[in-house]
């Protein structure tokens, strides 16, 4: 929506109004445009965090206008009626009343569509519903009803038999959005509906008495240790049986009919609390958002920060009982208490913060705030709301490769139902726990196997695969909502195909490089990235991986040196590793059962004197010479000290290809990439070039909880010999990180990034919004 400077709290009262009344809406976030469609940086994230199916515009009326300023309204009526009955002949109030009809009201004033430039980084940004090539969009305006694709809670049944309305016209515009945050709020249009369907409907006045009581409320969704005397408020408080069913009996309420609140766990979500201070579009936008992705989140309107006045002392007592209380049961773990705005400085906070503590008068155990440019967000929206019988139901469907070989099973909603089928949709998540692709607008093509049919709306999101419930195919007329109901084939494609798209939608040839190939095949014999890690990262194995690739000749280091290539004995090898002759046998017979090394002889032939390395399956009595082809037997001159011949190990070729490489580095990558993801996979390294010019070749692709993360890993402390090579080369990468819509790009090197390379990294991606990581050795 585009929110205005001035008189910005109405426009995002109408839109909180109109997520009372659309099925979920209590969920939805409200996001504040400029004039042309931008939307501040800091919203971005949470955006992608919470990657909406569908995107709705707030389109201004003449109707939001009276709402928001019934004075001047009746001031630009009486002006626009004198104008018209002089210009076009008739009465004055002929006119107010052609102006006034529910038509004019409901018109359009100001853009009435999606700007094409939002549009566009919207679809670059995230993957929302597309239909023809264009967003699925739907819109709002004040005092109307839910539009199409949306669904009115009105249409639906059963619905809560009572809602209580806390009525707060005589507080300040933003303590209103504070409670509408919390208990949503009902346009007239919205209430008289309600009152016609036979719902109870209970007003219950909130004046700045009852502050105290319902501020804690708001922030906390349950209540502090104040009481009130507003009878209306305690008796609908009684009537609900609790602080969270007092909240539930709101208008937010009517947009959970049929369903349920499930949160994803997070380690330490409740170790965080930030406060969002500021009078701004924004600042409220940020923390609203913040809340519906699963932050702890309180918004203080800043004209109570600064404020002298007795409300602002009661705003800012009650937001410092509600901090305590909210850290009550965290006492002993580490917890963070932040602060931050989007339109204070940095400087201008710590004041209020300090006011914050001075309105407790005892703070026991409470922590500094910290001012923080960006508010602590989990990397995943922790909230969903579902269908009670739905929710987390396993889907078990035999594939074909990446594809189902059966459609999905239909989902009926269980709680609600309309009489009208049309009136009722909703979007349906498959998801696979363990893998997370990019939620872009490209990659939905590949999500259903039958792509033909063109019936089915299903989009890349962050939880797997979205698609819209109804079909877009033929429907006859009369049919049952199960009748209409979609059930495609979805595909979840690998991380090489998601890599493969992206590239090949920008215009990029994908080709496997000869690193990749071994590193992917030396990670098959290892039986995974996990176990090749392991050995890589101890301390042991990875000397003894190592010492199979000295180039110093025999008797140097310990094992057999010919022909460029190094074979261990069994005490070769623990002279090497140093671990134990038990830790050492061990490891062998387990790289033996997985063809990691292979076991033979090292022999002398008696006729060229020839020294060479023998695997067992070409020695039997006798062994033929690699290079004169003499047939030898096997006596004791043929090998070197000893009563018998000695098994000697030799290192498979694949794996010696990819540590002579150094492997280890994109490896030790990979791992810090992952740690802590719910869902990670990569690919190895392959070479990129756009019309056969400009070839990169790159160590690290990898999904990571669905964002996409490109990168480079070397061995030393630069990425190319010389300023202009390495110049042009991050250059490169910048472009292809742009052109497949990368989140992050990762730099990781054995050793530590020469100050120099660092500033390239810089320059090169300054006006990119990839995320810049450099990962170190230290």
């Amino acid at each position: 929506m585009q929110a205005p400077e001035k008189g910005w709290e109405h426009s995002m009262l109408r839109m909180l109004e109109n997520y009372s009344v659309t099925w979920g809406g209590v969920g939805n976030l409200v996001i504040p445009t400029g004039e042309q469609g931008e939307i501040h940086h800091r919203l971005w994230s949470l955006i992608e965090n919470y990657d909406a199916d569908l995107w709705a515009w707030y389109v201004p009326t003449l109707k939001g206008n009276r709402i928001a300023n019934p004075e001047g309204f009746e001031q630009w009526l009486q002006t626009q009626s004198e104008q018209w009955a002089s210009e076009h002949g008739g009465t004055i109030s002929g006119a107010r009343q052609e102006l006034t009809t529910d038509h004019m009201l409901s018109s359009a004033i100001g853009r009435s569509d999606l700007p094409e430039n939002l549009g566009e980084e919207i679809k670059s940004r995230t993957g929302p519903a597309m239909r023809g090539g264009r967003l699925h969009l739907a819109s709002y305006r004040a005092g109307a009803f839910p539009s199409r694709l949306l669904v009115d809670v009105l249409d639906l049944s059963p619905l809560p038999e009572r809602v209580h309305l806390l009525q707060c016209d005589d507080l300040p515009l933003s303590l209103r959005l504070l409670v509408a945050m919390r208990f949503g709020t009902l346009a007239d249009e919205h209430i008289t509906r309600l009152e016609r369907t036979g719902m109870s409907l209970e007003r219950v006045p909130i004046g700045e008495e009852d502050l105290r009581y319902v501020l804690p409320l708001c922030w906390l969704g349950k209540g502090g240790h104040y009481r009130t005397e507003n009878e209306a408020l305690l008796a609908a408080r009684k009537a609900s049986g609790s602080d969270e069913g007092f909240v539930a009996g709101g208008p937010n309420g009517l947009s959970m009919a049929g369903l349920v609140r499930r949160y994803r766990s997070h380690f330490d979500l409740d170790m965080h609390l930030t406060v969002v201070v500021g009078s701004q579009a924004l600042d409220f936008a940020y923390a609203h958002a913040l809340e519906r992705c699963g932050a702890q989140v309180f918004w203080l309107p800043g004209e109570f920060a600064a404020g002298e006045d007795e409300m602002s002392k009661v705003v800012l007592q009650t937001l410092a009982g509600a901090i305590r209380t909210a850290f009550r049961f965290t006492e002993g773990r580490e917890r963070s208490l932040e602060m931050c705005s989007l339109s204070l400085s940095a400087d201008e906070l710590p004041a209020v913060a300090e006011r914050i503590r001075q309105a407790w008068p005892i703070w026991p155990g409470m922590e500094e705030f910290t001012v923080v440019k960006e508010a602590f967000q989990p990397p995943f929206r922790t909230p969903l709301f579902a269908d009670p019988k739905w929710y987390d139901q396993p889907l078990e469907e035999p594939f074909r490769k990446e594809a189902m070989q059966r459609g999905v099973p239909a989902a009926v909603p269980t709680g609600v139902q309309a009489d009208d089928p049309w009136k009722i949709n909703w979007w349906v998540d498959v998801e696979d726990y363990h893998y997370r692709f990019p939620a872009r607008t490209v990659l939905s093509d590949l999500v259903t196997a039958d792509q033909e049919m063109m019936t089915c709306i299903a989009r890349s999101s962050r939880e797997g695969i979205s698609y819209y419930s109804h079909s877009m195919g033929l429907v006859l007329a009369g049919s049952s909502l199960e009748q209409m109901i979609e059930r495609p084939r979805l595909r979840f494609p690998s991380t090489e195909s998601v890599f493969r798209h992206l590239l090949n939608s920008a215009g990029y040839t994908m080709t496997e490089s000869p690193e990749g190939r071994f590193r992917r095949l030396t990670t098959d014999l290892w039986g995974g990235r996990d176990r090749l890690h392991n050995d890589i990262v101890h301390k042991g194995t990875f000397a003894l991986l190592k010492a199979w690739l000295s180039q110093e000749p025999s008797g140097e280091d310990p094992g057999a040196y010919n022909r460029k290539r190094r074979y261990l004995s069994l005490e070769d090898a623990v002279n090497a590793s140093g671990m134990t002759r038990e830790e050492t046998r061990h490891v062998l017979d387990s790289y033996l059962e997985r063809d990691i090394v292979k076991r033979g002889h090292c022999f002398q032939c008696s006729h060229c004197l020839s020294f060479d390395w023998y695997p067992l399956e070409q020695v039997g009595q006798s062994f033929r010479c690699h290079r004169c082809s003499t047939e030898n037997p096997i006596i004791s001159s043929s090998w070197k000290g000893g009563d018998e011949p000695t098994y000697y190990y030799d290192l498979a070729e694949v794996a010696y290809q990819a540590f002579s490489n150094n492997v280890e580095v994109p490896s030790r990558a990979l791992a810090r990439l992952a740690r802590n993801s719910r869902s990670f996979d990569e690919m190895p390294n392959v070479e990129v070039h756009k019309d056969n010019k400009g070839k990169i070749e790159l160590d690290l692709w990898a999904l990571v909880d669905g964002r996409i993360v490109i990168g480079e890993a070397k061995s030393g402390d630069r990425i190319k010999t010389n300023a202009a090579k390495e110049q042009e080369w991050l250059q490169r990468l910048a472009n292809v990180a742009e052109a497949i819509t990368a989140d992050e790009v990762a730099f990781a090197t054995a050793t530590s990034w020469r100050q120099q390379t660092r500033t390239y990294i810089k320059v090169a991606f300054q006006n990119h919004r990839a995320e810049v990581r450099l990962m170190e050795a230290t």
